[in-house]
């Protein structure tokens, strides 16, 4: 692919292609190059930051998600991705606060639900974790409803 070097958004797009594609390393390249020439810009600090978590490279990934969130604190997703590297560090009531901030901008993010239910459940607030499993089992987003549903089973909870 042929990108015109100084072109952020250029680059943006094909880290965004290169991660569909699980390249990785390429699509941590791009997303570099692209907050080289804009830094700071919230989509691409938050591209490279998912990527970076995907990749296992956590404390990379947790820099750029609190840059992000910093650029645009209104903005759910760095949110929930914050609440997802607590989570795998096992700080669940941090992880908890970010996914309920998450849900304060945006109340449908059903994965961001998802994720806070499940935060919830290995607290040990199970109440708490299946009223949120019944609200994303209810909503619009099918693919969410679905992986409620088999959890509120999974729970004997139906």
């Amino acid at each position: 692919m042929i990108i015109d070097p100084y072109d952020a958004a250029a680059w943006d797009l094909a880290g965004r292609y290169d991660a569909q594609q699980n390249r990785l390393s390429q699509a941590i390249f791009d997303f570099e190059k692209a907050l080289r020439y804009r830094p700071g810009f919230v989509s691409y600090l938050y591209d490279d930051a998912l990527t970076l978590f995907g990749a296992g490279q956590i404390y990379r990934a947790e820099e750029l998600t609190k840059a992000a969130i910093k650029a645009d604190p209104t903005l759910p997703e760095p949110h929930a991705l914050f609440g997802r590297i607590l989570a795998r560090r096992r700080q669940m009531n941090d992880a908890a606060k970010e996914y309920v901030e998450a849900l304060r901008l945006r109340p449908e993010f059903a994965q961001a639900r998802l994720d806070l239910a499940s935060v919830l459940m290995a607290a040990g607030e199970r109440a708490q974790a299946i009223e949120h499993l019944r609200e994303v089992a209810r909503g619009r987003d099918a693919s969410a409803a679905r992986i409620a549903a088999a959890a509120l089973h999974g729970v004997g909870e139906q």
